[in-house]
Parts: C-alpha cells; structure tokens; sequence
C-alpha cells in the first residue's frame, strides 16, 4: 500500500511516521474540532504532565479518556500511569511521534526515555481509548543533524549505502541540494540530482490542489453533495460533500481492494468499477461526524474532477498545474514520458514488480489508487510543485491555508520508494526522495532528525 503521515507539532519537536495510511499534512478548511486536532491537544497534554500535582494533572486528563477505559481501569491504576508519563515527561529532552496500525506511539526522550502509547477514536469527541507505556528499546538507530553538519553526515550515509536526493534551505538559502549512491545497482548507474523516484501517495496534494484550481473557477463547489456527480448514491452517503472527502471526514474506509485483486495498488479496475466499489462500502461513521483518512475518498476526487473538467484525471494535472508550474518530469505508472530506464530509480523494497522494478513496468495507473497514488517525479518536481501550492499566488485564502504554516509529509511504496518533505515556511525546508524502505529503522531515524532540525527554532547544532 501507498504510505503517507501526517505530522503535528506540539511542545517539542515531533514527527508522525506510519507504516498504515493517513492524510498528507494540512490544517482543516473547516473551523471545528478535528480528529487532527484532538491527537495534538491529547500529545500537548501528555507532554506537559509534571507540572502540576498528581491528582490535579489526574483530574483535568481523565476528560481526555474513553467512557469505556475509565470503566475498564481503577482511578489508582490511571494515577500510577500518569506519574510514570509525569517523570518521563519532566525529564525528556525531545519528544517523536509514531503511528502504525492505529496505535500512536510518543517517545518522551530523556534520562528515563519510556514509549507511551495510545489509541484515539474515529468520532467525536475523540477520546483516548487505550494508553500504556512502554519501554523504549536504545538499540534503535539515533541520527545526529543539524544545519552546520548535515552536508558530511549525508556523505557518511551514502558510504553507508544511502541512494537518494536530497534538498537543505534555509531562511531562503539553499544549504544542500546533492544525489547520492546508486539509482540502479544491476546495471551501475548512479544518482542524479533529476532521477526520478515513486511518489507513494504525494499524489493526494496533486488532487486537493486540482479541486482548489476548479473550485476556484466555478466547477465544483466544495460543500457540493455527491450526489451532484455520481446516480445512484446508497442513503447512507446522500449528504457527504466534496469538503468531506479532502478532510477526512467522509467516514468511507481507507482503500477499496478486494481479495481478487492481484495486487491491492496495482490491480487494474477502471473508474466506473472504483466508483461502484466505493459507494457500495459500509461507512466507519456518518460523514462529518468523525473523522479517519480514506484513499478512497481521494479516489472519488479524482473521478469527480474528471467528470467536472471533462479530461482525464492526468490531463487535468497537467493542464492545471504541472505546465504552469513547470514540472516536466512528473507522470503516471506505465507510461515512461519519453525517459529512459537510467532516469528512473529502481525500488528497492519487498514487493518488486517488473525488471527493472520502477514505475513505467508496473501497468497503467489503477483506479485502486487513481488520486491519491500511481505516479512518480523527482526532487526538482516536487520542489517546483510545493514552490506552485505554497506562494499564495494561485490559490485563494480558503485554499491556500491547506499548505499553510508548518507541516511534514511523508509517502512511500512497498515498492521501494519513498519521500520525506518538512516545511516551515523560508525559515526552513528538507526534501528527500530515496529508492529504499522508508519504514526500516534507519530512516525513520533519519527522517526524524531532519523534521527535528527543520521544525527547531533554528538554534545551530
């Protein structure tokens, strides 16, 4: 499956990484309580226990718990547990988030370094639902980076077997931008600054950004139901809106696969049967009354885009944003764009499909995945595309606040592939696409030393 994080940012510095799914990182359009929202407050919380009595810090945090963890656990019990998390907490010197599998997992890093882990809920008012702590096992790699040091730590990374690219700015000054390694072992060619990676699931801001652009002249509407796009729309989804598709609060599941899929991305189904199979699938809630992050909502985006601009999802892309944006080596799975197999970067993951294993050889893009994955690009792309979305020019004040602020965004596939991209504004930005496992823990260590460098207060290290 296509990965992707979302990253919050409280007290200390913080990432998100996953190995499930979850929205790319964007404040909501829509000013109310969000899922989003309630993890932050619930990590703010849990970071600052400590400074304040035992009992008080108890009181004002059980609002934070389930009905049925309060029922499940005695007052004593929630007590010790909480003055563990205090004494971590009071002590920690940093603080990463983690989620996978639905459980989120805050390192409180310090002296007495513990994991507390916890669960939150699809729906209002998104209480906690399970929490632990647990040991944090010191063997796990622990990457030192900053702005003085970053360009000869990524030179040792690539002695080590790094294969990559890579861009540093900061305060508006490009601090490192290089290739490392090798893009394809077999046949011995090397990394260029323009070689070009799989995307994961990067796609998903191509598609918001698309909507925006055709919002913007009047051919959708995001508070638009449904129902105006698709016959036939099953009660239970009569009154979920475009909105509710690109915030998560739609309340449909994360993918649409089947077991008779050959391969859960890369199976082919066309739009129709995408469309046929979304609509057919039990909601997790009531749309706009909870909130979890579906692929498949981004599926729905892209045939309504189609069906409002009157092209094909791609052409639209392009149309819209790539050519104004100046993006030239972005595309589709199965179609090379005129490259040559030394272009690309081979994965180097679990689930190899073709010889070489990059995205020209994996078929034409699935409606498994239409909109919220099967595409690749390269670190000038990217970085042309972040450049589009981010200056405020294109987009009105409702949409632009998407890519806004602060936010770290991660994709992937079991392919091989994986991008990391942390954005603070011209205060401070890291790209980086790599042909490797993004889920292995070295890079998940690195990853985390760059969102903590790039999200600093910009002290030198």
């Amino acid at each position: 499956m296509p990965l992707t994080a979302r990253a919050f940012r409280p007290l200390t510095a913080i990432v998100l990484l996953t190995t499930t799914s979850m929205a790319i990182s964007a404040p909501s359009t829509e000013p109310v309580p969000t899922r989003a929202t309630a993890i932050e407050g619930h990590v703010r919380a849990l970071e600052s226990l400590g400074q304040a009595a035992i009992d008080e810090e108890l009181d004002e945090f059980e609002n934070r718990l389930s009905e049925s963890f309060l029922a499940e656990t005695s007052r004593d019990a929630r007590r010790e547990l909480l003055s563990l998390i205090a004494d971590a907490a009071t002590h920690a010197g940093g603080a990463m988030l983690d989620e996978a599998g639905g459980e989120f997992r805050l390192s409180l890093l310090g002296p007495k370094s513990v994991a507390v882990v916890f669960e939150v809920g699809s729906s209002p008012p998104f209480a906690i639902g399970m929490l632990r702590v647990e040991d944090i096992d010191e063997s796990l790699p622990h990457i030192e980076l900053g702005w003085d040091n970053a360009e000869e730590a990524f030179r040792q990374l690539a002695r080590d077997g790094f294969s990559g690219v890579v861009y540093l700015a900061r305060k508006g000054q490009v601090v490192l931008e290089q290739a490392y390694g090798i893009s394809n072992a077999e046949l011995g060619f090397n990394t260029r600054p323009d070689t070009i990676y799989g995307i994961g699931s990067t796609p998903i801001d191509f598609t918001v950004a698309a909507l925006y652009l055709l919002a913007q002249d009047g051919k959708v509407g995001l508070d638009d139901r449904i129902t105006h796009y698709f016959d036939d729309v099953p009660d239970d989804k009569q009154n979920m809106t475009l909105r509710h598709l690109i915030t998560g609060q739609s309340g449909l599941p994360d993918f649409h696969d089947t077991p008779g899929d050959w391969d859960p991305d890369l199976g082919w189904i066309d739009r129709d049967d995408a469309v046929a199979r979304i609509l057919a699938q039990p909601l997790l809630f009531v749309p706009g009354k909870g909130e979890a992050h579906s692929h498949s909502a981004y599926g729905l985006v892209a045939a309504i885009i189609e069906k409002a601009d009157g092209k094909n999802y791609f052409d639209v892309l392009r149309e819209r944003i790539f050519e104004r944006a100046g993006m030239t080596r972005t595309g589709m799975y199965g179609d090379r764009g005129g490259f040559g197999i030394k272009d690309f970067a081979e994965g180097r993951g679990a689930r190899a499909v073709g010889i070489p294993n990059i995205p020209p050889n994996w078929g034409p893009t699935s409606w498994l995945v239409m909109g919220s994955g099967g595409m690749y690009s390269t670190l000038g792309d990217m970085r042309k595309f972040y450049s589009f979305v981010t200056s405020n020019k294109r987009f009105a004040p409702e949409f632009a606040r998407r890519w806004s602020g602060e936010f770290v965004s991660i994709g992937g596939s079991e392919r091989g592939f994986y991008m990391f991209h942390a954005f603070r504004g011209q205060e401070a930005e890291a790209m980086m696409l790599i042909n490797g496992e993004g889920r292995s823990p070295k890079m998940q260590a690195l990853s985390r030393a760059l969102e903590a460098m790039v999200m600093s207060d910009g002290d030198e290290r």
